[in-house]
């Protein structure tokens, strides 16, 4: 925005465009307070993540990393599934 603010300036078109920026700006704030609550989830793992990283180095990254991939999650669910487990072994579908 502050870039847009500063080239309309520069053209001598803001004074022209200035309501829309305003409102524009207007919105964008808004949405902006909100997706600290949108983002959450995402924001809380990557703060985690960063902060074991900064503490525990690569080891602690790494551990945190497994012990919250849905991937591995899944897995792990699959190979305690014995019925599961021993269709997809066999090759029959559950």
């Amino acid at each position: 925005m502050a870039k847009l603010e500063k080239i309309t300036k520069e053209e001598k078109y803001f004074d022209d465009v200035k309501t829309e920026y305003d409102q524009l700006k207007s919105k964008l704030d808004a949405h902006k307070k909100d997706d600290l609550k949108k983002f959450k989830n995402e924001i809380l793992i990557l703060l985690e993540s960063e902060i074991i990283s900064r503490y525990y180095y690569q080891t602690g990254a790494i551990a945190y990393s497994i012990k919250n991939d849905p991937q591995i999650n899944s897995a792990i669910k699959t190979i305690n599934d014995i019925e599961l487990y021993r269709s997809i072994l066999s090759g029959i579908k559950k």
